[in-house]
């Protein structure tokens, strides 16, 4: 029980610092990585997102409480939106889960949560 509270704790903390400071530059893009089983997951999002952006947040969240050791490695960081471009197009929030460079699964824009979850868990519960 402490472990899951950890857990969310750290989670809350990142959301915290993805929502506590607004960006003065809107060229920036919020990254937010982690790689369950095989998989790379991206979550890229931009100042203007904030709604989207939580709901992808609080998705992660839910499957991190329940999958813990398959986000051991999560990495938050920030890149322009010239370098998001190269790698792909991005539109609001956008979450990429790749294989080997290749994109298995791609979520963008309005969600629902459930959606979120329900296709995050196909390639961490496996």
């Amino acid at each position: 029980m402490k472990i899951k509270l950890i857990v969310i704790l750290i989670f809350i903390l990142i959301l915290i610092l993805f929502s506590g400071c607004a960006k003065s530059n809107n060229k920036v893009i919020d990254v937010v990585t982690f790689q369950p089983l095989d998989y790379d997951v991206s979550l890229f999002s931009d100042a203007k997102s904030d709604h989207n952006r939580n709901l992808y947040i609080d998705a992660i969240i839910e499957l991190k409480a329940k999958y813990p050791t398959a986000f051991k490695n999560v990495q938050t960081g920030e890149m322009t939106k010239e370098e998001a471009a190269r790698l792909s197009e991005i539109e609001e929030t956008t979450l990429i889960i790749s294989k080997n460079g290749q994109t298995v699964s791609r979520l963008s824009g309005d969600q629902d949560k459930s959606k979120i979850v329900n296709t995050l868990e196909k390639f961490v519960e496996k």
